[in-house]
């Protein structure tokens, strides 16, 4: 958890009326939270709500053009992710970088469920995007053995993580 040692209220991280609708109540934030990590924390939930939102609400075929919207739709949950990313502590990077990965991983599977073969041919720096996120979380997890042993939050996304990596 990262104290803060300011009396001035924490600057959101994200923003709620900047997100659709379904996903608002997930992004709010206590006015009285005095940690970071409740902010970053809102930032993930609110990034992975926002690229659904988004994923679904596509027309999709095996085109570029599709690829495209894919890109386009998940642009800001990556880039709030991101940000979770440069400014968290490790427990959050863990789980951001988990997140990153399920939404390259999410797109691969839009794509594919659409496109069949030709589908395929169209996510493969996905796939890889998703693997180094994914790798990542299980790196970053490495470091932190006592936290994510007894956090089942940070469990879950280090094991996912390994899960997604192993070979099948």
């Amino acid at each position: 958890m990262v104290a803060v040692a300011s009396a001035e209220p924490l600057t959101p991280t994200v923003e709620p009326r900047t997100l659709p609708a379904p996903c608002r109540t997930v992004a709010e934030v206590p006015r009285d939270a005095e940690t970071l990590t409740v902010h970053l924390d809102a930032t993930i939930s609110a990034a992975n709500c926002q690229a659904q939102v988004n994923l679904h609400a596509l027309k999709l075929s095996a085109t570029q053009a599709s690829v495209d919207a894919i890109d386009t739709a998940i642009a800001p949950s990556i880039q709030m992710l991101d940000s979770v990313v440069q400014t968290g502590d490790v427990s959050a990077q863990v789980i951001a970088q988990h997140a990153i990965g399920d939404i390259y991983q999410g797109a691969a599977v839009a794509m594919r469920s659409v496109g069949g073969k030709d589908g395929d041919a169209l996510v493969g720096r996905w796939v890889l995007k998703a693997q180094a996120a994914f790798s990542e979380s299980a790196r970053l997890g490495a470091q932190i053995p006592d936290r994510v042993a007894t956090d089942p939050v940070l469990a879950f996304a280090v094991s996912d993580s390994k899960f997604e990596l192993a070979p099948r």
